[in-house]
C-alpha cells in the first residue's frame, strides 16, 4: 500500500509497513485514493487541481474524512473532462450540500456522514423528528 501523510514519520511508515511517497508520486502511481486526514491548516486543499491533474486517468477519490481536503471545483472538473473516473463523499465544504455542481453528476456517490452518531446525537434527532410531527406545518 502507498500512503502520502504529512503526519506519518518514516519509522512509522515501515512499521505499519506502507511505502510512503509524497503527494505528487502518489497521485502518479494511484488507481483509488482515499482521504482520512483532520481538516487544519496543512490540510485544507491537499488535493486539488495540481494534484488530479497529475494523476493517472481513471483515477477513482473517496474522501470521508473533511470537507476542504479536497477541492470540490477541482474535483468537479477533473469528473466532467473524464480525468477522474468516480468520486465517492459524504463530506462536503458547506454542509449539508446543495447547489453544488458536483451534486449534479453521475460519476458521484454521496451518502451522510456518520461521524457525529453518538448515542446524544441520535437522542437529539428522535427529539427533533417526534417535534416536528407534533407539530403541524401550514
Amino acid at each position: 500500500m502507498i500512503v502520502a501523510d504529512p503526519f506519518l514519520s518514516d519509522e512509522r511508515a515501515l512499521e505499519l509497513g506502507v511505502e510512503k511517497l509524497d503527494l505528487p508520486d502518489l497521485m502518479r502511481r494511484a488507481d483509488v485514493i482515499s482521504v482520512h486526514d483532520p481538516l487544519n491548516d496543512a490540510t485544507r486543499g491537499f488535493v486539488g487541481a495540481e494534484e488530479l491533474a497529475l494523476a493517472r486517468p481513471g483515477l477513482r477519490v473517496v474522501n470521508c474524512a473533511r470537507g476542504g481536503i479536497v477541492e470540490e471545483s477541482a474535483l468537479h472538473d477533473a469528473l466532467v473532462y473524464g480525468h477522474v473516473a468516480g468520486v465517492a463523499l459524504d463530506v462536503f465544504s458547506v454542509e449539508p450540500p446543495h447547489d453544488k455542481p458536483l451534486l449534479e453528476l453521475g460519476n458521484v456517490v454521496m451518502t451522510s456522514h456518520l461521524g457525529a452518531s453518538t448515542a446524544e446525537a441520535q437522542e437529539k434527532v428522535a427529539q427533533q423528528v417526534a417535534d416536528q410531527v407534533a407539530t403541524p406545518s401550514l
